[in-house]
């Protein structure tokens, strides 16, 4: 048999080689290479990302590119979430409520789910993890384009007044919104959403309870709410127990909306306007906006 050649670090003189070892003739078994010590991961931060998006505090990411599962003909039949907390959303309706998925033909190509404002919506199957409760600082987004009018958009928590959050359109004029599910609170806009293309439509709650209501980089409303430990029923904008999560209707499958969503975003941090433009940035330019 042909001898075993082995590489030991040179401790005496010898013939070098590559590796400034000596190269040995004798019989001795080879000895198995051990694998590098693994380097250990760095905690968390808000320069952490995630193709482009801060994944610190990311609760729910739902990216039409990546986490769509769809049946023949294109019907979806769950959204993956991407966050790690497994916030999947599927149809509410069954089959019927299926929305479909396309990808845009012009300009920057990206894949979108499409609801038709009729029956489509998509909703939580399971109890969710992690999305904000209470008085919770939180940041929302969605790139989406709004077909319709018609009270809803997308949304978490339960039905009644301040008890679930999120953002849509209006159920009239098609006015962005942001959605507490209160008539009597002003969370309407007077910017368009109905067929006003693609945009990055947002939210986000602070630790005094001041939600920033925006389009893109323009902020729309700057809107004060009750302090952080305000009773629940006069201050807080979700349960502390979450029951649903809705995209494409009202919080009570009442009213449905024609839209089509690429990405959706939930933080449960309020992102500082540094890091909050710079991702909404990134955002209109990968979808060119």
């Amino acid at each position: 048999k042909e001898p075993v050649t082995t590489t030991t670090p040179a401790t005496t003189p010898g013939q070098g080689n590559s590796n400034g070892g000596v190269t040995s003739s004798a019989s001795a078994p080879a000895t198995t290479p051990q694998p590098p010590t693994p380097t250990p991961t760095p905690t968390a931060t808000a320069t952490q990302l995630l193709s482009g998006v801060p994944s610190f505090s990311l609760v729910l990411h739902l990216d039409a590119a990546q986490s769509v599962d769809v049946s023949k003909g294109k019907d979806v039949n769950l959204w993956s979430d991407l966050s790690g907390l497994d916030n999947h959303l599927d149809p509410v309706r069954g089959k019927k409520s299926r929305p479909r998925l396309f990808e845009t033909q012009v300009g920057n190509k990206f894949a979108f789910v499409s609801f038709n404002g009729k029956t489509q919506a998509l909703g939580n199957p399971l109890a969710y993890q992690g999305l904000p409760d209470g008085a919770q600082p939180r940041t929302v987004l969605m790139v989406v384009r709004y077909n319709s009018a018609g009270w809803g958009g997308f949304s978490w928590g339960s039905i009644g007044c301040r008890n679930s959050f999120g953002i849509g359109v209006t159920g009239t004029k098609g006015n962005l919104l942001f959605d507490d599910f209160c008539s009597s609170d002003q969370t309407a806009s007077g910017a368009q959403g109905k067929d006003a293309g693609w945009l990055v439509h947002s939210v986000r709650l602070d630790a005094k309870g001041t939600v920033t209501h925006a389009r893109n980089l323009d902020i729309l409303q700057v809107i004060p709410q009750a302090a952080p430990d305000a009773p629940q029923d006069t201050g807080g904008h979700a349960p502390a127990t979450l029951k649903r999560v809705r995209l494409g209707t009202e919080h009570t499958d009442a009213s449905f909306v024609a839209m089509d969503v690429a990405l959706v975003l939930v933080y449960d941090r309020f992102l500082p306007d540094a890091e909050f433009n710079g991702l909404v940035a990134h955002l209109m330019a990968k979808h060119g906006l």
